[in-house]
């Protein structure tokens, strides 16, 4: 064990290391681009993870006082109109669609509102 007090030590390590780190100066300076864009995207997704999960917390606060809509009063879907009722006429004779019945279609339900089965690729089905 050495006979110098514990100051002296911690400096002389402390030049060490400092003699060190002035060495890979060179090479630290190449990978420093890498390295700050890396840190930069870190932390921009850290961010955005944590906006995102404040924001399903404060959905979730928000679903306690105000219920969600089970139609929202905009969406209107064929089955709702009736038959020489004030909905839109169909004057060409082609089956009249909506975006609203689209949208519940590619969202996999079927026109009638039932959840549609899956049907594996190249089944001949669907």
């Amino acid at each position: 064990m050495s006979t110098l007090p514990l100051p002296v030590r911690i400096a002389v390590g402390l030049a060490v290391t400092a003699v060190e780190q002035a060495l890979k100066l060179p090479e630290q300076l190449s990978e420093l681009p890498v390295t700050a864009a890396s840190r930069a995207v870190q932390a921009a997704m850290r961010v955005q993870q944590r906006v995102t999960e404040l924001a399903i917390k404060g959905d979730e606060v928000c679903a306690l006082f105000q219920p969600v809509e089970e139609a929202p009063a905009w969406a209107r879907f064929d089955e709702d109109d009736e038959p020489g009722g004030s909905g839109t006429k169909n004057t060409t004779g082609a089956p009249h669609t909506t975006r609203a019945t689209g949208a519940a279609n590619e969202f996999g339900r079927s026109t009638d509102g039932a959840p549609r089965t899956a049907v594996a690729p190249g089944s001949g089905a669907g």
